[in-house]
């Protein structure tokens, strides 16, 4: 498939598609939508954070299993959208994914993460169950877990030297603990 065609799918479940469409509900070149990125037709970036005021999807259902190859970052924070986030369909030079202040559920599985990941927000959603931090991206300077339904009585965590900030607070957790046992604080920020 095409970019055309993926992101086609990846807004179908959306409310308010009329942003992306012609007045014969004919979708617009892809290069052409509201704060999409391209770069020789390929989708680099996605900003749609309902926050900023221009994109508005006005909820749904959105299909993260659809993101085009090239995306290297993706901003659809405060959209209030579900779904499952299979971390497993990341595009491999994705750097940044705010998904922040949805209603994504499932669990997560983050030792499949791509190299190239920077920024991971995924805060404020409803992502649960245990979940391994032993095997993160070298590079990733932020990631943000709070507010979710994440259960451990500990949490081992091996935050790669990069990291600038993260928040793990707002979940079921007893205590956080690095590779070494030391107890580390539910968020840095």
């Amino acid at each position: 498939m095409n970019d055309q065609q993926l992101m086609e799918n990846f807004i179908a479940g959306a409310k308010n598609k009329r942003i992306f469409r012609d007045r014969k509900r004919n979708f617009y070149d892809v290069c052409d939508w509201k704060e999409v990125e391209c770069e020789d037709s390929n989708v680099v970036m996605i900003s749609w954070n309902r926050e900023w005021g221009v994109v508005d999807l006005k909820q749904g259902t959105i299909g993260l299993d659809w993101l085009p190859p090239k995306l290297r970052k993706i901003n659809i924070s405060d959209q209030y959208m579900e779904g499952t986030f299979n971390t497993s369909y990341l595009p491999k030079e994705i750097k940044q994914v705010y998904l922040g202040c949805n209603f994504l559920h499932g669990t997560l599985n983050m030792t499949v993460l791509p190299e190239s990941l920077l920024v991971l927000h995924l805060d404020c959603n409803r992502f649960e169950g245990p979940i391994d931090l032993m095997h993160l991206p070298p590079k990733l300077e932020e990631l943000e877990l709070d507010e979710n339904r994440i259960e451990a009585e500990v949490l081992m965590v091996d935050l790669p030297r990069t990291i600038t900030s993260y928040a793990f607070d707002g979940n079921k957790i007893g205590k956080i603990v690095d590779k070494n046992g030391k107890e580390i604080k539910e968020a840095l920020i």
